[in-house]
């Protein structure tokens, strides 16, 4: 293959006319590549150069040499030099030296084209001989390796980011051109080689550049180089769009891009081995794994980048190469490792390593493992324990134990880190080597899974399974027992219900003679076994009891684990509450602390319950003051159960509503069950007067109770007035008073009684004698009313008059007319307070005063 030459200068007038032509061409040379040829052969010189330089000052002028693509595919490699004036003594002439290179042919010998850099073939005037083709091009001397390696240690903050605009312009066929401010046009030429070098050899050839140009928007070429003056605007489009500019003298560059591939291949350029760039750019193009690989075999040391693609290809090429490939892969990676950051791919790098490998070849790598787990980088692979030898796990357990127990000890170590750490030290020997594992981590893996179970939060921290495999082999058995003992703790003195999960997930990993002296866990982990259908309430507690291996004498509190396991968050049924106390001694109630569970379960019985005051009275019988029920409260609210109860069926001596609510203060704060329960049942009592089971008629005093009432008015308790009128307004009352006038008198009277005592029971007798007394009365029968009178009468006849004027004014005067104003009797006396009328127009004896 033959080059045409190409000859463009400023000539004297000849057959091709003057100035600026082609001054001599190959034969046969196509005129119209010479025309497409021609705009890429002028030159500029600097702005700043001399206006008349010097002969001695010509050599100073930048070197246009460069290498473009017509659009046929021919390429153009041309050289241009500054020569001065011209041959009619005007300055700004040039010499280019130009060849043509065929389409896809390439130079000889498969020369790059920046190789003919100052080759010894350029010439700087037209040959007198004209322009044969030529049959090779010689190399030039001035780029080499070692060249090349000390320019890129010189610019070594910039080739990262150029090696990556490189790698772009192959990969974007819209990528921006690459500009290069330099000293001069042979570091251009410099930048240009390196770039060669890491392309992939169908690349390299095919990259366009120039060493210098004074008009940057003009040049078409990929790589520019032109001086600090070059006719540039630096505008932001400039910088990040159309061009990526290079300042390597510290002016405005565009901002620095890096990819993983130009990270290594800067380093593998500084370390001086472009041979491996070649390499792994024929086997795998802008692949920064596959060069990595090769650079960490070599012994490059690699960033942090460069290290994890390496890991990356190694995981997946773990089964290929040698040993000694891998001896020297690992000596490498490790040894730049100074920061740990690629620490945390050492587990799966080991994993991947070990199952094809000897303890030979990945005993470095894990040994770097354990160092990056003491560190908090990692996690231990299951592959670590065969990887190191004994007497390896013996030295780093000597070495590394110390730091091991102190970081077991930390309270800031999270949960996760802890159960490393854990398997760390069960993997390097069981008693690291006189420093094992205090008891600290135990009790933390203990509060966290019982928050956790508490939380019900799945993703929060490690599982209980994962706490079990950790703590798993012989020697976590510290751990393991000062984790059981945190457990044990919690069922004994607290809520064992958040165990019952955290001891079902270990149980699998648990010899059972490990529970021997955990009665309170075993009941747990019998509760944890789930239950049938039948083994339910009193019956499930008892088969915790047994499964328990339970001994009164020795730790009488398991009965009252195994209450809180068998009722979770609920109170037992009374049937169960009074089989509990018929079977459970009186000291035992107390020893275990049933007696507290069970006053509260019956104090917090529904209000209707009939058997809590039962479960109250046998709860007081078996325990007299002085014997359990140490709380003065839990007895006092017992008590007012018990009191409660009598007042409803009548048993209650009276005096009992001042004495209810006594206790009732006492004892608070009550249950609302038990609020509602005496509240009803003591207005209902002074509502109904009589005792239920009564056999005598009581009469109108009988059921007034008029004692109760005033007790009850006079405390004044806004509820205990709520529940008064709800009571009275019932069909209950409504039935009674309808079927008994007597009845019908004494709710009259007490309606009208006591009044100016408190505002509470003034707005409620007066509704009760407005709004439901009155239109109540208005249904009943003539007979029915007279009765009532009757009633009244017999008490005083003054009630039976305001009766009458309350119930029918207009009668009530006309009677009073006729009989005078004393008839019908006397007044109350004087311990009978009158209230004030409501709707009544007159009060007793009124007309005397």
């Amino acid at each position: 293959m033959t080059l045409r030459q190409l000859h463009y200068t400023s000539a004297p007038p000849g057959p091709d006319g003057s100035g600026f032509r082609f001054t001599a061409t190959s034969p046969d040379t196509d005129p119209a590549l010479l025309r497409l040829a021609e705009p890429l052969l002028g030159y500029e010189p600097p702005r700043d150069a001399p206006a008349r330089p010097t002969e001695a000052e010509l050599p100073a002028f930048p070197v246009a040499f460069g290498f473009s693509l017509l659009p046929d595919g021919t390429g153009v490699l041309s050289r241009t030099r500054y020569t001065g004036a011209d041959y009619s003594g005007r300055y700004g002439n040039f010499h280019a030296h130009a060849l043509l290179v065929p389409p896809g042919a390439g130079l000889p010998g498969r020369m790059l084209p920046i190789a003919a850099w100052e080759s010894p073939d350029w010439r700087s005037v037209t040959p007198v001989d004209g322009a044969p083709p030529l049959e090779a091009l010689r190399q030039g001397d001035r780029i080499g390796r070692q060249q090349l390696t000390a320019f890129a240690r010189r610019r070594a903050e910039r080739l990262a980011p150029f090696l990556s605009d490189v790698r772009r312009l192959f990969e974007d066929e819209r990528a921006p051109t690459l500009v290069m401010v330099e000293e001069g046009a042979e570091e251009v030429a410099l930048w240009v080689a390196l770039a060669c070098a890491a392309l992939p050899p169908a690349y390299a050839p095919t990259l366009t550049f120039t060493t210098y140009t004074r008009r940057p928007y003009l040049a078409e070429q990929q790589i520019v180089g032109v001086l600090a003056d070059a006719e540039f605007g630096y505008a932001s489009a400039d910088l990040g769009h159309q061009f990526r500019f290079h300042h390597c003298l510290g002016g405005t560059s565009s901002e620095p891009r890096t990819a993983p591939w130009a990270e290594v291949a800067a380093r593998v350029w500084l370390a001086g081995r472009p041979d491996l760039l070649m390499r792994a750019a024929a086997d795998a193009p802008f692949d920064a794994e596959v060069l990595a690989s090769h650079a960490l075999y070599e012994g490059i040391p690699l960033e942090s980048t460069g290290r994890a693609a390496g890991t990356a290809w190694a995981l997946r090429h773990a089964d290929q190469r040698d040993e000694v490939f891998w001896q020297h892969f690992l000596e490498t990676l490790l040894a730049e490792d100074a920061d740990g950051t690629g620490s945390h791919a050492l587990p799966g790098l080991l994993d991947a390593l070990a199952a094809r490998w000897p303890p030979e070849v990945t005993e470095p790598l894990a040994r770097g493992t354990v160092r990056a787990v003491i560190d908090g980088r990692g996690t231990v692979p299951g592959s670590l324990r065969s990887a190191l030898t004994p007497e390896v796990c013996v030295e780093l357990a000597r070495e590394l134990g110390p730091r091991l127990t102190v970081l077991l000890a930390d309270p800031d170590v999270p949960t996760e880190r802890l159960l490393t750490l854990l398997s760390l030290g069960e993997t390097l020997a069981t008693d690291l080597v006189g420093h094992p594992p205090p008891a600290a981590p135990g009790v933390r893996l203990a509060d966290h899974l019982l928050a956790r179970a508490a939380d019900g939060a799945p993703g929060s921290g490690p599982s209980a399974r994962e706490v079990a495999a950790a703590v798993s082999g012989p020697g976590s058995r510290g751990v393991r027992g000062a984790l059981l003992d945190r457990l044990n703790d919690v069922a004994l003195s607290g809520d064992p219900i958040p165990v019952v999960p955290v001891l079902a997930g270990l149980d699998a990993t648990l010899d059972p003679a490990e529970l021997a002296d955990y009665p309170h866990l075993r009941a747990v982990a019998a509760a944890g076994r789930g239950t049938q259908d039948s083994d339910r309430g009193l019956r499930m507690m008892n088969r915790l009891i047994r499964e328990a291996k339970w001994q009164e004498a020795a730790d009488p509190s398991v009965l009252r684990t195994a209450f809180l396991l068998t009722w979770p968050g609920r109170r037992p049924s009374m049937d169960d509450a009074l089989m509990l106390l018929a079977q459970t001694p009186p000291d035992l109630l107390t020893a275990s602390g049933l007696d507290h569970q069970l006053a509260r379960t019956a104090l917090a019985a529904d209000a209707a319950d009939p058997d809590a005051p039962e479960v109250a009275r046998k709860l007081l019988s078996a325990l007299p003051p002085g014997l359990g029920l140490t709380e003065p409260r839990v007895r006092d609210g017992l008590n007012l159960l018990l009191h409660a109860e009598d007042i409803r069926t009548g048993q209650a001596e009276r005096g009992f509503t001042s004495y209810a609510i006594a206790l009732r203060d006492r004892a608070r704060p009550l249950d609302d069950s038990l609020e509602r329960r005496l509240a009803r049942g003591l207005v209902a009592r002074i509502l109904s007067g009589a005792a239920p089971e009564a056999r005598v008629r009581p009469g109108v005093a009988g059921m007034l109770l008029k004692d109760e009432l005033e007790q009850l008015v006079r405390h004044g308790d806004e509820g205990l007035m709520d529940t008064y009128e709800a009571e009275a307004r019932s069909s209950v009352t409504l039935d009674r008073l309808q079927r008994d006038p007597c009845h019908l008198a004494a709710l009259f009277i007490a309606w009208n009684s006591f009044g100016d005592f408190n505002p509470a029971w003034d707005r409620v007798r007066l509704r009760l004698l407005d709004q439901f007394l009155k239109p109540a009365v208005r249904r009943l029968p003539e007979p029915h009313l007279s009765a009532a009178e009757s009633e009244l009468a017999e008490v005083s006849g003054t009630w039976a008059d305001r009766w009458r004027d309350w119930y029918r004014p207009g009668l009530a005067r006309r009677w009073g007319r006729r009989r005078g104003s004393g008839a019908g009797g006397g007044r109350p006396s004087k311990s009978w307070r009158d209230a004030g009328p409501g709707t009544v127009e007159t009060q007793p004896g009124a007309e005397e005063r």
